[in-house]
């Protein structure tokens, strides 16, 4: 059973690093724009702009998919890492549920325009992403900590 566990956060972590360099990738690339929501203060953060905050996000975004590809960390630390990331980005779409922000999310900037899509799709896909990186980085590291360890006298019996 423990393999199966292995195989399934290698499987998460490579995926989940990989959504995050397309989604740093896409917010870097907005950043190079001049769309007049990146100059718009932050829905949340309103000390800050869209483009401040989304230049934020670029860098933490890469940071924690470089700690993933890292031959560094163990698996522990890269999950947690990811866990840390998703939580984050829940609290701030919380935040703005709590002040009754009912506008999409700038998550990718202006993306949605130059990628041909409404925002309500980008949003929805980045909700599904968050989704994704919060149950399964939770969910693995629960099963981490919960998977049956059996003795080594079982494992020779068995």
């Amino acid at each position: 059973m423990k393999m199966e566990l292995k195989i399934l956060r290698t499987a998460f972590l490579r995926v989940a690093a990989i959504l995050l360099f397309l989604t740093a990738a896409l917010k870097a690339v907005s950043l190079s724009s001049e769309a007049r929501i990146l100059t718009q203060a932050d829905p949340l953060f309103s000390f800050l702009t869209n483009r401040q905050l989304m230049a934020v996000a670029v860098g933490v975004e890469l940071s924690v998919a470089f700690a993933v590809f890292s031959r560094r960390l163990d698996h522990l630390t890269k999950m947690a890492a990811v866990a840390w990331l998703a939580t984050t980005f829940f609290a701030y779409r919380a935040g703005l549920w709590m002040i009754g922000y009912h506008g999409s999310c700038s998550c990718l900037g202006n993306a949605a325009a130059w990628l041909h899509v409404s925002p309500g799709i980008v949003d929805w896909a980045m909700r599904i992403l968050l989704g994704f990186l919060l149950v399964g980085s939770y969910g693995l590291l629960a099963m981490e900590f919960k998977w049956p360890r059996r003795s080594a006298g079982a494992r020779m019996q068995g």
